[in-house]
């Protein structure tokens, strides 16, 4: 079942942590806590322009030493590589035993590489994934192998949320996990005005914590 003040909760943390976020050089930003032996690792949205040319690229080999050979959106993929040497030390902490990994737009695709990472090299810890309002990240069609590493991987979004449609399935993405649907297809397309709201209402945050509201509150 959908815990949806959990979901909540990890969602506000993610946004509060907006003075925090710690940049890299391919415009990836994160933040990690450490709490006993729990690790969060939290991926900040789109904040520039730089952003934005990693949200659209081809895809391209994940790992060149993986055993199971996986293609995934390029742009995604360099962020995420430029952010790994910063939080690899910390994930194979051996005092570590549970972690989560949290993102939000942007920062939710590279929290689903950091999920398979994390998944992949600490396969003695509980791991928990969430990437609110998550773009498509992996490519192709993959065995069951490959897609269990992302078995505890949850995509939280509205469902007009134009950005959790994007790259295409059309072009070979889809998404990883278990996606939730806070709100039927069309929610947002038929009750907003404007040409432009009607495709990006549903990804802005205040929209996806109402509706997380309304979950809780059963409205």
């Amino acid at each position: 079942m959908p815990d949806y003040k959990k979901y909540l909760e990890l969602f506000n943390e993610c946004l509060a942590l907006d003075p925090l976020y710690i940049n890299t050089n391919e415009a990836g930003s994160f933040y990690f806590t450490i709490d006993g032996d729990t690790l969060k690792i939290f991926f900040q949205w789109t904040r520039s322009v730089v952003d934005w040319f990693s949200n659209f690229d081809f895809p391209k080999q994940a790992y060149s030493d993986t055993k199971v050979p996986w293609k995934v959106h390029r742009g995604f993929l360099r962020v995420f590589k430029s952010i790994k040497p910063y939080i690899k030390d910390v994930i194979m902490d051996s005092r570590v035993k549970n972690i989560q990994v949290v993102g939000y737009s942007h920062g939710a695709a590279l929290a689903m590489l950091c999920h398979e990472y994390c998944v992949y090299n600490r396969p003695d810890c509980k791991i928990e994934g969430y990437g609110f309002g998550c773009p498509r990240v992996l490519h192709g069609k993959y065995s069951d192998e490959l897609l269990k590493r992302w078995e505890n991987f949850t995509v939280i979004r509205n469902a007009d949320d134009i950005v959790t449609h994007v790259p295409p399935r059309l072009f070979g993405f889809r998404h990883v996990g278990q996606v939730i649907d806070l709100t039927p297809k069309w929610y947002y397309i038929k009750s907003e005005k404007s040409f432009k709201e009607k495709f990006v209402a549903g990804h802005r945050p205040q929209n996806i914590i109402k509706q997380l509201e309304n979950k809780i509150s059963g409205s």
